[in-house]
Formats: C-alpha cells, sequence, structure tokens
C-alpha cells in the first residue's frame, strides 16, 4: 500500500508540475499569433481552450476567471453536493442488493441502475455481482486454497445471517490473496524473454498454477490468468495465449452489456503506440477463442489527462484493418432500458441559486481542466514555440511514458482499482469531498 501510495503522489505531484509548467510557458509566449478558423473535429474538453483548422487546432488563452463567489461558500456547496450524490448512490447500492438478494438477475438489477443512475456505474455493480455469483459457486473449492483468510472473513461477513453489507462487496483484491506467493515476477521474466519457446512459456504457466484447481482457473471471473493472458498479448506471445485459451475456454469474454472491462484492456494493450500485429492469423484464432470476433463492444470514451482510453479505438483500427472484425458499441449513443422493476429512489438537488453559485465556483477548476493535456491531445494541435516547448519538456516524456504496454499491471485487481480512480474522476462527483 506504500509502493501503491508513494506512485499516485509522484504522479500526481508531476502532473501538477506540468500544469504549472504549462501556465507559465504559456505566459511567456502570449505574444503568439492565436489565427481564428472553424471546424467541427474537436474535444469536448478542450473546446473552451482551443481554436481549430481543418486538420489541426490553435491553442488560444483563455483569461484567468475573477468572478468567482466567497471561497467558503464554494466549499460549503461542494461538499453539499458531494454528500447529495453519495447518498444517492448509497441508496441505489442498499435497494439494489436488496433486489439482488430477493431474486432478481444481475443483468436485472443492472438494467435498473442504469436506468435511474449511469451505465458505469450499473457496469461496476454488475461484474461485483457476477463475481459475488462465481466465488457462491466454487467456495467449497476456495475454502480448501492456501491465503484465503481475509477472503473468507470478507464473505463471511457479506452473507453471514445478520450481515450488515448495504452493498455488493468487491472481492477481487481479497481473491489476489490466494496467489500473493507464486512467483509471478520470474513468470513475467520468462514471458518476456525471447529465448523460451512458446510450448515452454505455457508449460511454465501451467507449472507455477499447478496447485489451483482447474474450476479456479477455467472462471472467467475468477481466474488469475486473466492477467497473465494479458500480459501475453502485452510481450505479443500470442501461440502462448492461444493455448491457454484452448486448455481454460471458460476465460472467453462475455459480450454482456456490461461486461467490458476484460476486453477494453485487452484492446487498450493493443492500440497502444508501437504495438504492432505481427501475425493477423494468430491474432483472429486468438479473438475467436476470446468470443470478440465479430461481437459488439461495449465501450464507454474516457479522455482524462491522467488516464484515456483512446487505445481502444486505436487497437479496432488495426485489427480491422488486418481484417479482423471488432465492433465498438458507444454507450452514450444507446438508449437506456426499460428495467422489469424501478429502484425508487428520491434524489435530493441543489437549489437553482446553489447550482448557479456552483457553477460559477467551477470556473477556476475548468480553467485549470484546460490546461490537463494528455499526450495525444497535445498532438492535435499546430505547432507553435509554445506546444514544442511543452513537447520538449521531460514532464511531457514521463507522462507518454506511462501509456507504454510494459506498465500495464499483471495482476487485475490492480488495474481495477485505476479503472474505479478514473470512473469517480468522470462522475459528477469528481471534484468533490466525501463527507466525514
Amino acid at each position: 500500500m506504500k509502493k501503491k501510495a508513494l506512485s499516485v503522489i509522484v504522479l500526481a505531484t508531476v502532473v501538477t508540475t506540468l500544469i504549472f509548467y504549462v501556465t507559465n510557458t504559456e505566459t511567456s509566449h502570449t505574444n503568439e499569433s492565436k489565427e481564428t478558423v472553424n471546424t467541427t473535429n474537436d474535444i469536448s474538453s478542450l473546446d473552451k481552450n482551443t481554436e481549430a483548422t481543418s486538420e489541426k487546432k490553435t491553442y488560444k488563452k483563455r483569461p484567468f476567471p475573477n468572478e468567482v463567489p466567497d471561497e467558503q461558500l464554494c466549499r460549503d456547496l461542494n461538499l453539499k453536493q458531494s454528500n447529495l450524490h453519495y447518498d444517492f448512490s448509497d441508496e441505489i447500492e442498499l435497494k439494489a442488493l436488496h433486489a439482488f438478494k430477493n431474486g432478481y438477475s444481475a443483468k436485472q438489477v443492472a438494467d435498473a441502475i442504469w436506468f435511474v443512475s449511469s451505465w458505469s456505474q450499473a457496469q461496476d455493480w454488475y461484474e461485483r455481482a457476477m463475481l459475488h455469483e462465481s466465488v457462491s459457486e466454487l467456495i467449497p473449492v476456495i475454502k480448501s486454497l492456501p491465503n484465503n483468510e481475509r477472503f473468507l472473513s470478507q464473505y463471511n461477513f457479506v452473507n453471514g445471517p445478520n450481515s450488515s453489507a448495504t452493498e455488493v462487496l468487491d472481492y477481487k483484491d481479497s481473491l489476489d490473496r490466494l496467489w500473493a506467493d507464486l512467483p509471478l515476477e520470474e513468470l513475467n521474466r520468462k514471458i518476456t524473454s525471447t529465448n523460451i519457446s512458446s510450448v515452454e512459456t505455457f508449460n511454465e504457466i501451467e507449472r507455477v498454477f499447478s496447485n489451483f484447481p482447474y474450476e479456479i482457473l477455467n472462471s472467467e471471473s475468477i481466474s488469475p490468468l486473466n492477467s497473465i493472458l494479458g500480459f501475453l498479448v502485452a510481450k505479443k506471445r500470442i501461440p502462448t495465449a492461444i493455448m491457454l485459451l484452448q486448455r481454460y475456454p471458460g476465460l472467453e469474454f462475455s459480450t454482456a452489456n456490461f461486461t467490458n472491462e476484460a476486453a477494453t484492456q485487452l484492446l487498450m494493450i493493443i492500440g497502444n503506440e508501437g504495438y504492432e500485429i505481427e501475425d493477423s492469423e494468430s491474432y483472429q484464432q486468438l479473438f475467436d477463442l476470446l468470443g470478440l470476433s465479430g461481437k459488439g463492444i461495449y465501450y464507454q470514451e474516457i479522455n482524462h489527462p491522467l488516464f484515456s482510453n483512446v487505445e481502444v479505438k486505436n487497437a479496432v483500427e488495426k485489427l480491422n484493418h488486418e481484417g479482423i472484425v471488432v465492433n465498438l458499441i458507444p454507450v452514450e449513443d444507446l438508449e437506456k432500458p426499460e428495467p422489469i422493476f424501478v429502484l425508487n429512489i428520491d434524489k435530493n438537488e441543489l437549489t437553482d441559486d446553489e447550482k448557479r453559485s456552483l457553477d460559477k465556483c467551477n470556473l477556476t477548476r475548468e480553467w485549470l481542466e484546460g490546461r490537463q493535456l494528455n499526450y495525444l491531445q497535445l498532438d492535435t494541435f499546430e505547432s507553435t514555440s509554445f506546444i514544442e516547448s511543452i513537447k520538449s519538456s521531460p514532464e511531457f516524456y514521463f507522462c507518454k511514458n506511462q501509456q507504454h504496454p510494459d506498465d500495464f499491471p499483471l495482476i487485475k485487481s490492480q488495474f481495477t482499482e485505476m479503472r474505479k480512480q478514473n470512473h469517480s474522476n468522470n462522475s459528477e462527483s469528481e471534484y468533490f469531498t466525501r463527507k466525514t
């Protein structure tokens, strides 16, 4: 936890430094001309700070806001909005849990959540519910495994006769304790090595996980081999990945509305800059075994300075170019389903006057947001001394390197935590503080 916290602090410091660097660099380039032209091609998070040509945008300076309400009022409004949001989410979780326990399926409950809230919240709940169903089915097997104390403690808390749980808990972290003693770093090196054949690599994976029952390894929701599969693709060990899927067909991805995480993680690896598809026939076989060929993958675009999933689209373009058909279904284009039942929840909101005041409070945040550009967004601007000075900075170099496939965590719960933080950052509570 200390290492994870330190990593987050270091990354936050670098991003803050980059924002400061951009702001100060902008000041030194205020005399640059900014030609105004029109286009429909823009990035929504940057439209207030840019003016575009048919191909490239020209960076447009926006003055720092000076009509902002009292600081204490802004803090109070943010806190109130935050509390209202979390109260609403907590009520959704509680009523969804009751519906799930009373016999409604995970899909039916997720549809009800989507109807009153958002697809991302429904997706997060659905994945936790499906994981709960999987572990409940395999609980006799899990009880026989070493390092199961934390998981069993969490599971018994949720499922005890007098349980005080108010939501479907996420078991991923506690499940990862089951394979905590495995030599994963050694396996990582062998997968990375070019001197070991595909068969030898597959046999090594089998050896490392030989003490775990087949039912566990073949479970889409539980298996640690999901993470190994992603790492094999990152290292382009496609023949080994194919062998793994042939041995464990249960790892085939589900194509339900809310189970896109594993598929989009894999696509993000392939979509990374510099990743090339070298044998299209092998990748076609891989995607056939994954159950993704010609299927629709539900996709929510994320465009945040600290985390973007533009690589998903890049991957689909690469694959389609090789004749491997993968379809993305943007969730923004979908109509909310008519649920089989409704979660009756009263959503309290700020008054109109409070909303107007909060909008004014957010002007400073929005001004700063416009300078939080990831390295791909910077490439959409016309080359100027200001833009080039950013691209030549050490902060830019650091951020660009964060996109490399080698940086993907080997264990899935670590990546899941990154995704959860990003979902939180992209929700309406992004800049709110949880009540204490």
